[in-house]
């Protein structure tokens, strides 16, 4: 094998996962024009989606466990994320969770230790800033492998 795979190894998680925690970030630090208006629109657009396919569960991954977490809140559906931000932030303004169905709705959230993302949320921390209590896994990848690796044992 030669190139940057041969010398480097397989880049492609690394990278990926650049790119999303970036993504993610972006939540925390908005951008000019209104920093969660493209995400509540997603948000709006997949509360829709859950209305329509009626799905037994909802989940995602980062920004997509986000999106996932404010969904159930707003349809009562149980769902859980992974090494997502939380949908409670600093700025009241900013909070994505705006349904009245989260108290109490079936929702598991799980998060990665010394992933910066999962450190995204309220002042008060990630323990306080998602619809349910975190269940903490070890490690500091942002990537699904290590947990999926985990939940496997």
């Amino acid at each position: 094998s030669s190139g940057i795979n041969a010398e480097y190894g397989d880049l492609s998680n690394a990278v990926s996962g650049g790119m999303t925690l970036l993504q993610d970030l972006s939540v925390a630090f908005p951008a000019h024009g209104g920093p969660v208006a493209p995400i509540k629109l997603a948000i709006k657009a997949a509360v829709k989606a859950t209305w329509d396919k009626d799905p037994d569960f909802i989940c995602g991954h980062s920004l997509g466990g986000l999106i996932a977490e404010c969904v159930c809140g707003e349809t009562g559906k149980p769902g859980a994320s992974f090494n997502a931000p939380g949908p409670w932030g600093v700025v009241p303004s900013n909070n994505l969770l705006t349904g009245d169905k989260y108290d109490g709705v079936k929702f598991e959230v799980h998060l990665t230790r010394r992933d910066p993302v999962s450190q995204v949320g309220s002042y008060m921390g990630p323990d306080h800033s998602h619809v349910g209590s975190p269940i903490w896994h070890d490690g500091s990848d942002h990537l699904m492998d290590p947990m999926i690796a985990e939940f496997g044992k």
